[in-house]
């Protein structure tokens, strides 16, 4: 095997975080549940980001589809199955 030669740092640039451009704000994480919440303030406190969303637009599929009078169909994989039937 060749021998590898060590990676300059001669024309590495650094920037400010300040100025650096992000699809993440602070007001994207979750935020904490104080006691006495219902569901509805469990699903405003999830993060605006990845799985919250996700997350909030299936249960907003699920509401429109029961408001409509539509069928909800829930097909779930058997590891869950097996989780729950555990507890």
């Amino acid at each position: 095997m060749d021998k590898l030669e060590p990676i300059s740092s001669e024309n590495i640039r650094t920037y400010s975080l300040k100025e650096r451009p992000s699809k993440v704000r602070i007001d994207d994480f979750g935020k904490p549940l104080r006691s006495g919440g219902d569901m509805s303030l469990w699903i405003k406190s999830l993060p605006k980001i990845l799985a919250g969303n996700d997350f909030r637009m299936v249960v907003n599929n699920i509401l429109q589809a029961v408001c409509s009078g539509n069928m909800i169909i829930l097909a779930v994989g058997a590891y869950i199955v097996k989780i729950v039937v555990n507890i």
